[in-house]
């Protein structure tokens, strides 16, 4: 059984059977400019998120690997094939709908994260993906950045940022965050950092893990229209834990 830990060197063969190389155009609501942030994690050396993803659940048999987005797993014949995955780099998340479970409450999602880590997906996942992409910057998963989504569960259409953000384009749809790096941020219910909600925090500011924030409604979260990187405000938010 492979161990949890995120940093755990997965000793396996990768065969490379179809590689996928996208672009994000359409699917970003926001374009990053600029250069992100490394934080506190500057000994941190960043390379491309990357994931390769096998139809056995022992990392064996057909894969796919991706450095980019895949909207549709259909199109490289690996739609519902996928049982176990391996993080070259990166923070992973997996869908069971096409177009990360856009246009339905009823999908689900598997998130992964780590370098050089591997897991099995849970069971009820087994053969269910239908999409897959990576969140935070492409170059490095430990760099500060903020991801929102429209709907629970990291899916739908996305906005994001590296930076202060003073404005939102849709401020009163987002429904899952993820917070990139080792750097909280300071949410706002109104334009130029205004009226805070409070911080939401990365998982582990020390090893700089991902925050994921699956249901922001539940969180009490109902609107956010600008956002400031660091913590200005008294009240934390705090993560769901994962069932």
């Amino acid at each position: 059984m492979i161990s949890p830990l995120i940093v755990l060197l997965c000793l396996v063969s990768i065969d490379i059977t179809l590689e996928h190389n996208s672009t994000r155009a359409g699917k970003v609501l926001q374009s990053k400019s600029g250069k992100p942030d490394l934080g506190s994690g500057s000994k941190y050396i960043a390379k491309k998120q990357s994931i390769t993803c096998y139809e056995n659940s022992d990392y064996t048999g057909s894969s796919v690997k991706a450095i980019d987005y895949i909207p549709n797993l259909r199109g490289y014949n690996f739609n519902n094939r996928i049982s176990s995955c391996c993080v070259t780099s990166g923070v992973w998340i997996l869908y069971s709908g096409q177009d990360y479970n856009s246009g339905t409450s009823q999908g689900n999602s598997f998130y992964m994260y780590g370098d050089n880590y591997c897991s099995r997906v849970p069971n009820n996942f087994i053969n269910s993906a239908s999409s897959l992409r990576y969140t935070g910057a492409p170059d490095g998963y430990k760099f500060d950045t903020l991801n929102f989504y429209h709907q629970i569960n990291f899916s739908g259409r996305e906005e994001y940022t590296y930076q202060d953000k003073s404005s939102m384009v849709f401020p009163d749809s987002v429904n899952s965050i993820v917070v990139t790096g080792c750097t909280p941020w300071t949410l706002y219910g109104n334009p130029n950092y205004r009226n805070p909600i409070g911080c939401i925090y990365p998982a582990d500011q020390t090893n700089c893990f991902p925050g994921m924030y699956r249901n922001a409604r539940s969180l009490g979260i109902r609107r956010i229209s600008s956002a400031r990187r660091g913590c200005f405000s008294r009240y934390r938010i705090q993560m769901q834990k994962e069932k």
